[in-house]
């Protein structure tokens, strides 16, 4: 897969999931063809700055709903968190939870402590 094709992506994924939702993109790619789609994502520079709203993102209304019960509003905010931390917010599971480290990833960010 040309490298150019990836980073244009904002979610792989290795089965139809049905429509994108406004504004995203879905990328189907052979599930071998994971790691090496990842990879090249991960190496993309973070386009967001710090006050750059959660909502660029795209996390699902039900993350964003269980962020904003705890007053984060902005990807610094959410960079400022641990995995640990989240994981003790009501209303957000585990799902959740490697959705928002999905989505950080996916812009070369991490939460405090995790890798980038």
């Amino acid at each position: 897969m040309p490298a150019a094709h990836a980073v244009h992506a904002t979610t792989i994924v290795t089965h139809r999931k049905g429509p994108a939702p406004e504004g995203h993109t879905w990328i189907l790619i052979p599930k071998d063809m994971v790691p090496e789609v990842e990879a090249l994502l991960a190496r993309r520079p973070s386009p967001l700055p710090d006050d750059a709203p959660l909502s660029a993102l795209e996390l699902s209304a039900r993350s964003a709903h269980a962020l904003a019960s705890v007053s984060v509003e902005t990807v610094g905010d959410l960079c400022s968190w641990t995995a640990e931390q989240l994981r003790a917010t009501p209303g957000l599971g585990p799902g959740c939870l490697k959705e928002v480290e999905g989505a950080l990833a996916a812009h070369g960010l991490a939460l405090l402590g995790g890798a980038k």
